[in-house]
């Protein structure tokens, strides 16, 4: 099978790592088509003077987009050994960007005594056959700055007086935001002269042609638009000119490409105004410590000219050009709007209003928190799960001989637990049984316990169980749950059902069973199209005296479709804090287990859930949250303590009328936030360390805990 070869030609002046810790990403900026998988990975890495370090300590990474926007997981790589960037399948029909991250760390923050330069990397792939690329292609290559892999550097910086980058990033940030949040909306149309219509005596283009339209905003110094009263000139009757806008430099870039800038020639159509106007000229404005922050335009009329090739839509937009901003900008505004004001985190929430949750447990307490991260609220309030009750839940065993749909029955039948050779009291109970209906509306599960007085023990329910013999109910598949009981939560030492006699003398089965804490008004969806990622993170507190906790449920039990994340500790002393946590992901009908050693309850940590279609990828991360010795009650970094990936089947599901909810449990939780997209690993300590999200565009849950306001309401008059 032929290859392609990607050949990665970097800037010798950003090619280096000079300090353990830090590392450097290079991206592919052009998409690459028709490859079909990853076959070799090849380097020139120099050490300057050679010998002095141990690349055993250098680590390569690998990672993937089909928009530049969503990334796989890296892949840990080496030359010769891809791992498992080996079982990667591309599509062929798909544009592709790759990144690849180098990273020396040798348990120190201290600099190297060689510097590492990285001069060349090449990426092989299969070709497909539909590919057009020569065997070896050079897409442009970008480089990062050299990165510390921490938010915070702990290590004495020194007196570094210019060193003023952080000041520099939040005056850019300022300038983007506004431009973003503040702007007046444009139709902005690029044009760039034909490569092949220079003319070479009088020293111009004679044909430009219109290559892009996209909806943007842009800035009116002191909103001072040209007044509208006509004015005569010697030529023609003309408008108040000049005219003049700016445009954030970086926003620009966000929008038309890295190293696109306002041009002469560009035109563009103001809703506001509801007038068309051409760029006469643009130059770059240089802001604090001389860096280029944003674009002075200025316009003027715009002309049609018929050395401009437009293209259909653009036509057939000028030819329409009157209609209102509202239909031009609608969605574009609202969303800007939404990511920008973040209306759902900051509005006030009362019982009538509440953009997230459709329904809380009324005794579900919100406890208040002064938990800061670098100076900063990180929670306010968060869930004590714990504070909902359990229900005690008693259903009477009917004992027929021929099982119907409300049989519920109590028998001795060998245990399916592999190498258990016993036999032990189990109850069937069947579909149109009290028990059935508890399991199936969620609020009997696997974990909760089977009680007779003083006495409990944990049960286990597997269903649905088909096909009954001799089955005279509603349904001829004659379906059913098996309800086990066991003595602790690893369930490998079964013991029979307990049960117990009423005031009537009827034989009956107590279950204690939980609530929903918290219900949301998203829908679980899960597929291949639109909701393709799905990320969840929180922060969360296991108690010392916890057993079974409950993070987020989508799930169907009847269809055994859905999502469910939940987790059991078990302490090793009974004094001591120190246990192992157990992390149980529900995907559809596959089950996921992840176990952390000498986890330590009773403190806050974070969890980071990743799965995607689109990858064919999960991740599960958990951090422990680092307290500043100086100030107890504010904290500085996140420290990761569990770390997994690996490859999942493809997992759709679509849950109509059911709603992601969190279920009671001994669980302390804030900060509940369901992604319609994967999170990079290098933002989980960014992501984690915001109360307030600015992109809620991309999330189907974000959950404050803030409390609900008993407001009154007051209706509009007529």
């Amino acid at each position: 099978m032929a290859n392609i070869t990607l050949k990665l030609l970097i800037n010798p002046e950003k090619n280096s790592i000079t300090f353990s810790k830090n590392y450097r990403i290079f991206s592919t900026a052009d998409p690459v088509c028709g490859i079909t998988g990853f076959t070799d990975f090849v380097e020139d890495v120099i050490l300057d003077p050679p010998g002095a370090l141990d690349l055993g300590n250098l680590k390569r990474y690998f990672r993937y987009s089909r928009n530049s926007l969503d990334w796989s997981l890296w892949y840990e790589v080496e030359p010769g050994n891809l791992g498992e960037a080996d079982d990667i399948i591309l599509e062929e029909s798909s544009d592709f960007y790759f990144e690849v991250k180098y990273e020396y760390d040798d348990g120190t923050t201290d600099e190297l005594a060689s510097t590492i330069q990285i001069n060349e990397i090449k990426l092989r792939f299969a070709k497909g056959t539909t590919c057009t690329l020569p065997n070896t292609y050079s897409p442009r290559t970008l480089v990062s700055d050299e990165k510390y892999t921490s938010i915070i550097t702990t290590t004495d910086p020194g007196f570094r007086p210019y060193q003023v980058d952080g000041a520099i990033n939040i005056f850019k940030e300022m300038s983007f935001y506004t431009n973003k949040v503040y702007g007046h909306e444009v139709v902005y149309f690029r044009t760039v002269p034909e490569s092949d219509s220079g003319d070479y005596i009088f020293k111009e283009w004679t044909l430009f042609k219109n290559v892009d339209r996209k909806c943007i905003k842009v800035m009116v110094p002191e909103n001072k638009f040209p007044e509208n009263n006509p004015k005569f000139s010697e030529f023609e009757l003309d408008f108040q000119l000049p005219f003049e806008i700016h445009i954030d430099h970086r926003y620009f870039q966000s929008i038309f490409g890295k190293h696109s800038h306002p041009r002469h020639r560009d035109f563009l159509y103001f809703p506001l105004v509801n007038r068309m106007y051409e760029v006469q000229g643009s130059y770059i404005n240089r802001g604090f410590m001389m860096e280029p922050v944003f674009w002075k335009v200025s316009l003027k009329k715009y002309n049609p000219n018929i050395d401009t090739l437009l293209t259909d839509d653009s036509r057939q937009f000028l030819d329409n050009v009157i209609q209102s901003a509202e239909e031009l900008f609608g969605s574009e505004v609202e969303r800007d709007i939404k990511d920008g004001t973040m209306p759902d985190q900051y509005s006030t929430i009362s019982r009538r209003f509440d953009s997230s949750r459709g329904a809380i447990h009324p005794d579900l307490i919100t406890r208040p928190l002064n938990y800061k991260f670098n100076h900063a609220n990180l929670i306010e309030n968060y869930y004590d799960l714990g504070s909902i009750p359990t229900v005690e839940r008693q259903y009477i065993v009917t004992g027929d001989a021929v099982p119907t749909a409300s049989t519920v029955n109590v028998e001795n039948i060998p245990s399916i637990n592999p190498g258990d050779q016993s036999s032990y009291n189990t109850v069937l109970a069947y579909q149109g049984s009290g028990p059935f209906t508890s399991w199936v509306n969620n609020a009997l599960m696997t974990t909760d316990k089977n009680v007779k007085g003083s006495e409990s023990r944990f049960v286990r329910v597997r269903a649905p169980f088909d096909t009954i013999p001799n089955h005279v109910g509603d349904s001829d598949s004659g379906r059913y749950v098996r309800i086990e009981a066991y003595t602790n939560l690893s369930f490998n030492k079964q013991r029979s059902i307990m049960t117990s006699i009423d005031s009537n003398g009827n034989t009956v089965v107590k279950f204690k069973t939980r609530e929903s804490a918290i219900v949301y008004k998203a829908e679980p969806v899960f597929n291949t199209t639109d909701v393709k990622n799905l990320t969840f993170t929180s922060l969360f507190n296991v108690s010392t005296s916890s057993d079974a906790v409950q993070f987020l449920s989508g799930y169907d039990n009847d269809t055994q479709t859905g999502i469910k994340i939940s987790a059991q500790f078990s302490r090793y002393v009974s004094t001591a804090p120190e246990g192992d946590l157990t992390l149980l992901i529900d995907l559809n009908s596959n089950a996921f287990s992840y176990t952390l050693n000498n986890f330590k309850s009773g403190e806050w940590h974070a969890i980071v859930v990743s799965l995607s279609n689109e990858f064919g990828q999960k991740g599960i991360y958990v951090y422990s949250i680092k307290e500043d010795p100086a100030d107890l009650i504010n904290h500085n970094d996140f420290i990761k303590i569990f770390e997994d990936k690996s490859t999942m089947p493809v997992s759709e599901f679509n849950l109509s009328g059911f709603k992601y909810y969190i279920p009671s449990s001994n669980l302390l939780i804030a900060n509940v936030r369901l992604f319609n997209t994967m999170l990079k690993e290098d933002d989980h300590d960014f992501v984690l360390s915001q109360q307030y999200i600015k992109d809620e565009s991309k999330l189907i849950i974000i959950d404050n805990c803030k409390p609900q306001l008993n407001l009154p309401y007051i209706a509009k008059n007529r």
